[in-house]
């Protein structure tokens, strides 16, 4: 599994960004009847007086959470009617998950706020 953050391009300090979780079981295990890869990215929005480092932590935290859970229902969803059973990830709790050291921190690209802004406007409609 992997976990993301990154902040908006135009908005390093206002609470706007963008977490992104990746669930794979690699190669499949030997006798395991399922093979798969997700990457889901989410756009949240802290509105905190926090200072902003605690801002990325609950953003991270909760964030992660949400998408996990969006990944697991639609991996559940999509082998229901398989032929070897359906296929349920096991549930996690995101509390303990502490930022990594500076030097081994993957950064994620900016996103692209125009983007934001159409996919805001699509979910409103």
């Amino acid at each position: 599994m992997d976990i993301a953050l990154g902040e908006l391009a135009d908005a390093p300090d206002r609470g706007e960004y963008a977490v992104t979780v990746g669930v794979s079981n690699g190669e499949g295990a030997p006798g395991f009847p399922y093979r798969f890869a997700v990457r889901v990215e989410g756009f949240f929005e802290l509105m905190s007086d926090e200072p902003n480092e605690e801002r990325k932590r609950l953003t991270v935290i909760n964030g992660a959470s949400m998408l996990y859970g969006i990944i697991r229902e639609q991996l559940l969803s999509l082998s229901t009617r398989h032929r070897n059973g359906p296929l349920l990830l096991p549930s996690l709790d995101f509390r303990g998950l502490k930022e990594r050291p500076k030097g081994k921190q993957e950064e994620q690209k900016p996103t692209n706020p125009e983007k934001l802004k159409r996919r805001r406007k699509k979910t409103e409609q």
